[in-house]
């Protein structure tokens, strides 16, 4: 008669980002779904709801225990350098995640950014909704330059 259906999308559901197109894809699909689920659920009244999250850096092993796939290179970028530049961005405890989670679902709310790096993508993303991608291509690509460089 009550509950609450909790699905992890990550800041990929909210903009699209080179080199993770298959990604980006599963993690709009979590957010789609999520959505059209929770206003199912509403029209049902059955006491059920549903809370897409979407966390930006969570300080775990997932960088360690990506694979990265070797075609990246292709755009200037190394597998092993990507990840250890992206392990510099978890920034939030998984203990901060979970309260925030908890708290969320406590207030019934549809949508949980964690962390300033998500609030600040989906900001971005609302103010150019697709200009975005060509802010995102540039620093991609200036990005990939300072690492050949380098």
């Amino acid at each position: 008669g009550e509950g609450h259906i909790i699905d992890i999308s990550s800041l990929f559901g909210l903009t699209a980002q080179p080199t993770q197109s298959a990604y980006n894809a599963t993690k709009f699909a979590v957010r789609g779904f999520t959505e059209s689920l929770r206003q199912e659920l509403d029209l049902e009244n059955c006491g059920v709801s549903a809370l897409c999250v979407h966390p930006g850096g969570i300080r775990t092993n997932i960088a360690n225990a990506a694979k990265m796939n070797d075609s990246i290179r292709t755009l200037g970028m190394h597998p092993e350098k990507s990840a250890r530049s992206f392990n510099k961005l978890l920034r939030c405890p998984p203990e901060e995640a979970a309260r925030q989670i908890i708290e969320a679902v406590q207030k019934d709310k549809r949508r949980l950014l964690i962390g300033n790096d998500a609030k600040t993508l989906d900001l971005i993303q609302r103010i150019l909704p697709t200009g975005y991608q060509r802010v995102t291509a540039f620093a991609t690509r200036l990005s990939n330059k300072g690492k050949k460089s380098a």
